[in-house]
C-alpha cells in the first residue's frame, strides 16, 4: 500500500474549507499549512493559527507546517520545536534561515521537512542521519512558469533518495486556490493544467515521489477516488467516454498484458468480457490518436473482442474500431500504466 494523499489547508480560507476537509481527509493524514505568510500577519493573527493548528491536532491529523524567522517573531518564541509543540503540529518545514546543524538539531526532537530543490548533498547527508523523520520537500510555484521541469525533478529526487530522505512534493488542487494568484499549486509546471489525480498518480509512479501532496484545498470527489483507489489498491482509475454498446467496460478490472508495445496498452481481459458470439462488424475506422480506445473487429479473425488504448497516434485501419476516448485532463494517466498493472475505465 502506497502514502495516502496528503492535503493543505491554510489560514485565510481555514473556517470555508475545513468541513470539507474533516469529510474526505481520515484520521492520520497529513495536512499541510503555512504560517510565514506575511499577508496574513495582523493583531488576531496569532490566535487564529493557533485555534487552526489546534483544530486540525485535535482531528488527529498530522499537521506538518512552514516555519520561518517571521512566524517566530510573530509567535514570540524563538526555539522553534518548542513553538511546534505549542502549535500541537506533527512537523515543521524549515524555511530559510536555518543553518543546517541548527535543522539537525531540531530534527532530533520533531520531524523536520528541509528544501529538497535547493539543498546539497552534503548538507543532505548530515540531515539524513540526524532524526528518525527528515523528509526532503519539493515546493509548490504559485506564478506560472516557474514550475519545476521533469529532468531536474527526477535527478534531485534520486540524490536524495540515494543517501536515504524521503521526498515529498505537490500536486495542484481542483478548488481552493490560494491567493494571491490564485494559479494552482504544483511542484511540476506541466501538471499545471492537469487533474489532480493526474498529477499525482504522475509524480508517484514517473517520479517515485514518497509522500505527495495537495497544494490547494479543494480536491474533487471523482478525483480523490481515483486518488485513494491507486494508493489503497495499486489500480489506476481512467475517466473516459465510451460508445454506448462498449459501456459493459466500465469499472471492470483490467491487467496491460506484459508483453504489449511502447505505444499501446493492451487489455489482457478484453476478450474474456466480449459478449459470447458476438460478431464485431467494422465501424469507425477512423485514425487513432493519443488517448483513443478500440476494439478490433472480425476482420481481424480470431483477435477480434481485442480492447486496447494508444500512448501515440496510429493512422486508421479497417481492422479496428474506435469505440471512446480518454479525458483530455486524464491522458498522462496512460503513460502511468506499467506493463503487468491493474487499471479500470471509469465514466467521465
Amino acid at each position: 500500500m502506497r502514502e495516502r494523499v496528503a492535503r493543505s489547508i491554510y489560514l485565510t480560507e481555514f473556517d470555508d474549507q475545513f468541513d470539507s476537509l474533516k469529510k474526505t481527509a481520515k484520521k492520520g493524514d497529513i495536512v499541510f499549512t503555512c504560517l510565514h505568510m506575511g499577508e496574513e500577519f495582523n493583531n488576531t493573527y496569532v490566535k487564529r493559527a493557533t485555534r487552526m493548528c489546534h483544530a486540525l491536532s485535535d482531528m488527529g491529523f498530522r499537521v506538518l507546517s512552514d516555519i520561518s524567522h517571521r512566524t517566530a517573531e510573530r509567535f514570540g518564541e524563538k526555539n522553534l520545536v518548542k513553538l511546534a509543540k505549542n502549535l500541537h503540529l506533527w512537523g515543521i518545514r524549515v524555511d530559510n534561515g536555518y543553518t543546517t546543524d541548527e535543522t539537525c538539531a531540531m530534527a532530533k526532537d520533531i520531524p523536520i521537512a528541509i528544501n529538497a530543490s535547493t539543498l546539497s548533498k552534503n548538507d543532505a547527508s548530515k540531515l539524513a542521519l540526524s532524526g528518525k523523520d527528515v523528509f526532503a520537500s519539493h515546493n509548490f510555484y504559485p506564478r506560472p512558469e516557474t514550475g519545476l521541469d521533469d529532468e531536474f525533478l527526477k535527478e534531485t529526487t534520486d540524490s536524495l533518495q540515494s543517501i536515504g530522505l524521503k521526498v515529498l512534493a505537490f500536486a495542484p488542487g481542483d478548488s481552493g486556490f490560494r491567493g494571491p494568484l490564485f494559479k494552482r499549486l504544483p511542484t511540476l509546471e506541466k501538471h499545471r493544467a492537469l487533474s489532480s489525480a493526474t498529477s499525482f498518480i504522475d509524480l508517484m509512479v514517473n517520479f517515485n515521489i514518497n509522500q505527495v501532496f495537495i497544494g490547494d484545498m479543494g480536491l474533487d470527489e471523482k478525483e480523490l477516488r481515483i486518488i485513494n483507489t491507486f494508493t489503497d489498491n495499486d489500480e489506476i482509475l481512467i475517466p473516459a467516454t465510451l460508445d454506448k454498446k462498449f459501456e459493459y467496460l466500465y469499472e471492470k478490472t483490467f491487467t496491460h498484458r506484459p508483453d504489449s508495445p511502447k505505444g499501446i496498452i493492451r487489455f489482457q481481459e478484453s476478450r474474456e468480457y466480449a459478449e459470447q458470439g458476438d460478431i464485431i462488424a467494422p465501424f469507425n475506422t477512423v485514425a487513432r490518436s493519443r488517448g483513443t480506445i478500440t476494439i478490433d473487429n472480425k476482420n481481424y479473425g480470431r483477435y477480434s473482442g481485442e480492447v486496447q488504448m494508444t500512448k501515440c497516434d496510429y493512422p486508421s485501419d479497417k481492422c479496428v474500431n474506435v469505440i471512446g476516448s480518454v479525458s483530455k485532463n486524464h491522458i498522462l494517466l496512460l503513460d502511468c500504466i506499467k506493463r503487468g498493472s491493474k487499471f479500470r475505465l471509469i465514466s467521465q
